[in-house]
Parts: C-alpha cells; sequence; structure tokens
C-alpha cells in the first residue's frame, strides 16, 4: 500500500493478489461452518502478500525519501484503521491491531533497517517470527480479541490493547512485522525492475521445501506455541490459519510468499488489468469492500431469502459480486485520475495515486 511516483506493474498485480484473496476471507463470518479447507490456505495468504509488498516498495523507494515521508504515509494508514474501527465495527480504535496498524508502522520501521546487512535482516526476521510463538506459549492466546463498543462507553482497561499488539490481536506486531522484513529480504535479492531472480530455480526448489516442512508442522506439531491446523481458533467466522499464528504456518507462508514474488516479477507483461487496478488503489478497495460487506450484505441476504448463514455457492456468488463492485470503482478512479490529480496528501494516499 505505499504508493510512488513511479508504477511498478509486478508490484500492483501481486497487491491486487492480496485484495482478492482478501475479499473472501472477510466474507467468511457470513459463510456456514465448517469452512472449506481451500478458502482457509488461500485467505491465509493475503496479510503476508500485504506485508511483504509493503516492505519490499519501502527499500525500493527508500533513496528518494526521508523518514518524514514514510512516518506520513505509514500514519495516514494508521488513521485509515481508526476510521475503519470506528466507522464501520463501532469499536475504539487501537485496540485489535488490525492489519492497516501493522502496514503503516511496517512503512518507518522498515525505513529504520535500509541500512542493514542482508545477514542483520534475517536475524530480524527470525527473531519477530519466533518471538510470537514463544509469547503464545508464555501468555496463551485468547480466541477472540477484546473489542471495546463504542456503545457501551470508556473502556474498562486499556491493558488488553497492549497484550493484541503483540500476542493475540488480529495481526500483532509479532509476528506480522516479520513478513514486512521479508519484503525487504526479498529487495535485497532482486531489483524490479528485472524480471530474472539470482538462482531462480534454486529458490523456487527450496522454497517448495521449505512449505512442505511448515505444512508438515501444521499437521505434528512439535515446536513452542503450536496447535494442530484443526484446532486452530475460527475468529467469529474468520478462519484462516492464523489464530495463532504458528511456527508452521509462519514457515510455510513465508515461502509461499517468496514464489509469488518470484512468479508475478516474471510476469510482468501480463495484461491483468482489474487486478492491476484494484492493487494500485489497495487502500481504498479494502474500506469499499469493508463497507460493502458490513452494510450491504446482510441486508440483501436477507432480501433474497438466503438466511443467516449462506451456503458455499451462496457465498462465492456474493463474494463476485463484490469483487465485481470493487473491480468497478477501481476502474472509475482509473478514470477520475486522468482528469483529477489529487494534491492533498491523505486523499492521494487513500485513492492511490
Amino acid at each position: 500500500m505505499t504508493p510512488g511516483a513511479h508504477r511498478i506493474t509486478w508490484i500492483d498485480l501481486l497487491r491486487g493478489l492480496a485484495i482478492l484473496l482478501m475479499i473472501p476471507a472477510n466474507i467468511t463470518p457470513h459463510l456456514a461452518l465448517p469452512h472449506p479447507l481451500y478458502e482457509r490456505v488461500f485467505a491465509s495468504l493475503a496479510a503476508p502478500l500485504f506485508l511483504a509488498v509493503s516492505g519490499y516498495m519501502v527499500l525500493t523507494t527508500a533513496h528518494r525519501h526521508n523518514m518524514q515521508y514514510y512516518l506520513k504515509r505509514g500514519g495516514i494508514i494508521v488513521l485509515m484503521g481508526a476510521l475503519v474501527d470506528v466507522g464501520i465495527w463501532r469499536i475504539y480504535p487501537f485496540f485489535t491491531a488490525d492489519v492497516l496498524y501493522t502496514i503503516g508502522i511496517a512503512l518507518p520501521f522498515l525505513y529504520l533497517l535500509r541500512k542493514s546487512s542482508f545477514r542483520a535482516m534475517i536475524v530480524m526476521l527470525v527473531i519477530l517470527f519466533a518471538a510470537s510463538p514463544l509469547l503464545v506459549s508464555i501468555f496463551g492466546y485468547q480466541a477472540y480479541p477484546v473489542e471495546p463498543k463504542l456503545a457501551d462507553g470508556l473502556p474498562g482497561a486499556i491493558a488488553p490493547a497492549f497484550r493484541q499488539w503483540f500476542i493475540d490481536g488480529w495481526f500483532p506486531l509479532t509476528p506480522w512485522l516479520g513478513f514486512a522484513v521479508l519484503g525487504g529480504i526479498l529487495r535485497r535479492l532482486h531489483a524490479p525492475e528485472k524480471s530474472a531472480w539470482p538462482r531462480q530455480g534454486l529458490i523456487v526448489m527450496t522454497m517448495t521445501a521449505i512449505i512442505i516442512v511448515g505444512t508438515g508442522l501444521m499437521v505434528f506439531p512439535v515446536l513452542p506455541g503450536s496447535v494442530p491446523w484443526n484446532e486452530i481458533f475460527i475468529r467469529e467466522g474468520y478462519s484462516e490459519l492464523i489464530y495463532p499464528p504458528t511456527a508452521g504456518y509462519l514457515i510455510a507462508a513465508a515461502g509461499a510468499v517468496f514464489i509469488l514474488f518470484i512468479t508475478f516479477s516474471n510476469a510482468e507483461t501480463l495484461r491483468l488489468h482489474p487486478l492491476q487496478w484494484m492493487g494500485k488503489h489497495a487502500l481504498f478497495i479494502y474500506v469499499f469492500h469493508q463497507l460493502l460487506t458490513e452494510y450491504f450484505l446482510d441486508p440483501v441476504a436477507r432480501l433474497a431469502g438466503l438466511g443467516e448463514k449462506l451456503t458455499e455457492s451462496h457465498y462465492w456468488l456474493v463474494t463476485g459480486i463484490i469483487i465485481l463492485a470493487c473491480i468497478a470503482a477501481a476502474y472509475f478512479l482509473e478514470r477520475l485520475q486522468r482528469r483529477y490529480r489529487p494534491r492533498i496528501l491523505l486523499v492521494k494516499v487513500f485513492l492511490g495515486s
């Protein structure tokens, strides 16, 4: 979600893929249980991709900007996260470590690491990834985050917010900042203008093996803070395999992110315009699809007589309609920006210009 003056087509496509994976993930609370495994797996890749792309782009553009640039843009993304909490979910902001908060913090954090050696970034990645299961094994993991409702008056305590930022919020800093660092590592290995990666075949084989190892650790959990994949919490219908993010998941997701980066950087000539539009306007589409899901899905489902929970076929029908609405909105922004270039920074970041 880091806008820049020079668009990189394959990065926009990759960011668009993250949005395409996130939209169904955020509609799963309306899907009858049990959720299909394939949907849970694909949904679990959205947040790692967003954060890795953010880290990659910070290190790509760091030579042109200073810390103030990333603090402003990161602050706007955090502000959007707060507005989503207040305006859509009607809860107090900054309690649950929403993904937008973590992405906003990741921008200046990666700028601080811009001169770090490759080895130092690997160490930082390991620390952030290892901290999460260790903290979970020591302090436990809540089935659902504490979300103080605005309608209930002032929160009784703010201590849960600190815990949720590091252990069991939606996307706590440990381990999720690690995926932004992973994006920085990918940038160290590859310049965006090049399609080929050094030792590309070896990397793909290695990362495939890592995915297999990570998947094995999810099925047969032996590391601290791990639970079998089929005992991962489903939080109010959200069924990604990340509650908690076990060591096996982190290993497998890191391998998948590597392979997706390599695949898309070699697909620069693909003209998947709808995906590219959504990637270019990712922050707007993120907020827009949340609005559609919260305020339009339930009333429309009731009018159509679809019931309180959707069947799998109805779920994909509704999801397809929301995706098409998001593509239409992104196309409208593309056309709008041919005539109008916003000058206010908040508008520029929000619209992705």
